[in-house]
């Protein structure tokens, strides 16, 4: 059913909150986790820093995968990915193009002049996305 499931991550602990639910999906069920960077430019130094990050994050999320599964005939795979580009956009499109099957992210949670003002990467991605998306809460995250 979900054979790859994308979580977007942008750097942050908030981001990284929707992990644990891509590796307990994953481990159970055997599927891939992309984990995909959006990079505001292509820019050396700003992909490198994206290139890094999802660099150091893959073989945690692997590890942390590998710990829940409970059938060693379902390995998990862990597949980094950076594209560059306006964060929604990004990915939704990489999901179109992937296949993804799941699309798992955190959301602020945002509402009124805040939500208005800034808008949503979340909330793109509901609306015009084709792929289902599970959005995670941030914890202590309020209304503004």
């Amino acid at each position: 059913m979900y054979e790859r499931i994308l979580v977007p991550l942008d750097g942050s602990d908030r981001a990284e909150l929707a992990l644990p639910f891509a590796e307990e999906l994953a481990a159970k069920l055997g599927s891939e986790v992309i984990l995909l960077c959006v990079s505001d430019s292509a820019e050396a130094e700003d992909y490198a820093k994206h290139q890094i990050y999802v660099d150091q994050i893959t073989p945690y999320v692997r590890r942390a995968a590998s710990k829940r599964r409970t059938d060693p005939e379902k390995p998990v795979k862990i597949t980094p990915a950076i594209t560059v580009g306006s964060a929604a956009n990004e990915i939704i499109d990489y999901a179109m193009k992937k296949n993804v099957n799941l699309i798992i992210m955190a959301t602020h949670g945002r509402s009124g002049v805040t939500h208005w003002r800034l808008g949503s990467v979340a909330e793109k991605v509901v609306r015009a996305g084709k792929s289902p998306v599970m959005l995670v809460r941030v914890p202590g995250a309020s209304d503004v």
